[in-house]
């Protein structure tokens, strides 16, 4: 009896366990995004309204910043991409997308990083626990000319509700652009999920256990 319940209870924290442990791959190029995320829903901005009042909603998600000294606002880019995301960040701030459902794939293009204040880099946090450092990401670019573009993707196999960019430079102007969010093929549930069937499961072995105690 006793080793049933230990093994039950060890399936259980186990489970819970592996539930926290995130494992993200980042991507630099359109192609090999959409090839381990297809489907993910674009969003460019160019639809939606002129935004000087942070946090902005658009359709799918919600943009906030953080960090004093912000400039954050939603509207029209001087090197011809439309409508887009610009923000003017200081070091120790940055932007949050924030999503009503978790998903477990984003991406988006940048502009102009680096190119008012020298070498920067970006880093991220991601909801589901997990971050990186800048050699993940973006790091150490700078640019002497305007409206360069770089792309950024990742997926991650636990769901997140946002994702935090932050910015190694005061001053920097940074547009974000053609948002992508959805499903990777190798997803898993979020953490809390996946907690919970752990724990439904352990309570059911315990009480299959007392029954059959109480049949004995």
């Amino acid at each position: 009896m006793l080793k049933h319940r230990v093994l039950l209870f060890g399936i259980a924290f186990m489970t819970t366990v592996a539930s926290t442990q995130a494992a993200s791959t980042i991507y630099t190029t359109s192609s090999s995004f959409t090839a381990a995320a297809p489907g993910t829903t674009l969003q460019n901005f160019d639809s939606s309204p002129n935004d000087f009042s942070p946090p902005i909603s658009v359709t799918g998600f919600t943009v906030s910043q953080y960090g004093s000294n912000q400039g954050l606002y939603l509207g029209n880019t001087s090197y011809g991409t439309n409508q887009a995301l610009e923000i003017t960040t200081n070091t120790g701030g940055g932007i949050t997308f924030t999503f009503a459902s978790a998903i477990t794939a984003f991406a988006f293009n940048v502009y102009d990083l680096g190119t008012l204040t020298g070498t920067t880099s970006l880093t991220y946090s991601l909801s589901n626990g997990s971050s990186f450092d800048s050699g993940s990401f973006i790091t150490g670019y700078h640019s002497n000319s305007h409206g360069v573009e770089q792309f950024f993707g990742l997926t991650s196999t636990i769901g997140f509700t946002s994702i935090s960019i932050a910015n190694s430079q005061d001053g920097d102007v940074v547009d974000f652009d053609n948002v992508r969010y959805g499903f990777a093929t190798t997803a898993v549930p979020e953490p809390s999920s996946i907690a919970l069937l752990g724990a439904g499961l352990g309570f059911v072995g315990v009480r299959l256990v007392r029954g059959r105690r109480t049949r004995s």
